[in-house]
């Protein structure tokens, strides 16, 4: 199906949908926190559902045959490498996966290091699981967030058995270089610890010339120490259909978190696997059309943010999420909501003075934010 110049302006009434980004907020407020897209998923996804529907009947339904074989070859275009069906397994969605894997990969005292500030459900899968939480704490720079490798060194400990990684990085918008990769690689493997890369925002690249890296292609112990999780949720907008994705090519490792979590998530959505499928087959005209609207909206936003000093902010090389600085502002959740916006507190992130900002939004809204914040 061709994509219309104006298919992303489309506004659609969430409301009536019990969004959960929409119905957080009275009508006043525009909400810009929760990390989904304002914006109809690939036309050939709903049309295949609804004929789903129309025969009425929601019995147990097996994934389609193919779509290991579906996932595997997308895989393979995206990360430029070989992921094999016998590699991948289902889940519901990544935090039910993030949560599966702690529990199954380190004991009760165990710890488990990740990095602040951090998409929040990092922590909790931790915490979750009664295993003791490490966190290494980002270097803040001009302009963008770094690892601080010797701090990462000096947090692990004999009981450390795993590094939870976001790759891109939620919600600072890092694209972690090959050369950051390697040094987490090498701390690692010398420490013995599984990695675990949720890769979910991998595709939502804000500029032509951003480059991807995979964890797990990074060395052959990288490749055999590695979890990747994934899904078409938040590329094609459907993270309501309750499914996702992960592979591991050591299958000591695949197999120790398929038994530790049988019985767990039998079934899953069917409208999540053909979903998937059609995204992953039929989708790549219309992302490409999603990445030229998301990058036309942070350019828009950069180019008024930047006629003020009240807050600072990172421009993301992955992700559709702004990182907001706002330590000169007392509360900034307040001062937002004041302005008629709705943004994410960084607080639950680990950055107090933090807020994101979601723009995946039309571009009227855009406008909206702009107006409302004076600029």
């Amino acid at each position: 199906m061709v994509i219309k110049k104006n298919f992303f302006q489309k506004k659609i009434n969430r409301v009536n949908l019990y969004s959960t980004k929409w119905t957080k907020y009275k009508k006043n407020i525009l909400p810009l926190w929760v990390a989904d897209m304002d914006y109809q998923t690939v036309p050939e996804i709903t049309l295949e559902l609804l004929e789903m529907f129309k025969y009425g009947s929601f019995g147990y339904t097996n994934p389609p045959p193919d779509l290991k074989k579906v996932i595997s070859s997308y895989l393979n275009n995206v990360m430029h490498t070989r992921v094999k069906e016998n590699n991948l397994f289902f889940l519901p969605n990544l935090g039910v996966g993030l949560n599966a894997i702690v529990r199954s990969l380190s004991q009760w005292d165990d710890s488990v290091l990740t990095f602040s500030p951090s998409y929040y459900p990092f922590f909790d899968c931790v915490k979750n699981s009664k295993r003791k939480l490490l966190i290494s704490k980002l270097i803040r720079g001009e302009k963008k967030f770094f690892f601080d490798f010797a701090d990462i060194e000096k947090k692990l400990n004999k009981n450390t058995k795993i590094i939870l990684l976001c790759n891109p990085h939620n919600p600072t918008g890092r694209l972690w270089t090959y050369e950051e990769l390697m040094t987490i690689e090498k701390i690692a493997k010398k420490n013995n610890l599984v990695v675990v890369s949720d890769e979910i925002h991998c595709e939502i690249l804000m500029s032509d010339s951003a480059k991807f890296t995979s964890f797990h292609t990074i060395s052959k112990w990288a490749r055999n120490n590695t979890v990747t999780l994934h899904s078409a949720s938040k590329t094609y907008n459907l993270a309501a259909l309750g499914f996702a994705f992960g592979f591991a090519h050591n299958a000591k490792l695949k197999n120790k978190i398929l038994d530790e979590t049988k019985g767990l998530f039998e079934y899953m959505s069917p409208y999540g696997f053909h979903a998937t499928k059609i995204a992953f087959t039929r989708g790549e005209n219309w992302k490409k059309y999603l990445l030229i609207h998301l990058q036309n909206n942070l350019k828009t936003l950069d180019k008024a943010f930047e006629k003020q000093n009240l807050f600072n902010y990172f421009i993301p090389e992955s992700t559709y999420l702004l990182w907001l600085n706002c330590s000169k502002i007392k509360n900034p959740e307040n001062y937002f909501l004041k302005k008629g916006l709705g943004l994410y507190n960084g607080l639950l992130f680990g950055s107090k003075s933090f807020m994101r900002l979601n723009f995946a939004c039309t571009q009227n809204d855009i406008k909206e934010i702009i107006k409302r914040l004076k600029l």
